[in-house]
């Protein structure tokens, strides 16, 4: 009954499991870590890009602090002086 093609299904629903197994750990600890209260590595780097304050963030909602200090950051010394 059960063929090559069902015990190739059965190796892969396997191999999904383990996968899985071995990613939700870590990609727990990462979400953890980003919605937590914890900085993450290269977080200070993207602040001082960004332009933005670390201090004047909301812990809450990082990428919201990102996305609007991208679009509405102060110009630049050399753009304000008109080059």
């Amino acid at each position: 009954m059960c063929g090559e093609s069902c015990i190739r299904d059965l190796l892969q629903f396997l191999l999904f499991i383990l996968i899985l197994l071995i990613t939700t750990p870590l990609l727990g600890s990462y979400m953890a870590k980003v919605f937590g209260a914890e900085s993450l590595p290269g977080e200070r780097l993207i602040y001082r890009v960004l332009n933005i304050d670390p201090s004047d963030c909301f812990q809450r909602d990082r990428s919201g602090g990102y996305v609007s200090s991208a679009f509405l950051s102060k110009p630049a010394a050399s753009q304000s002086a008109g080059l």
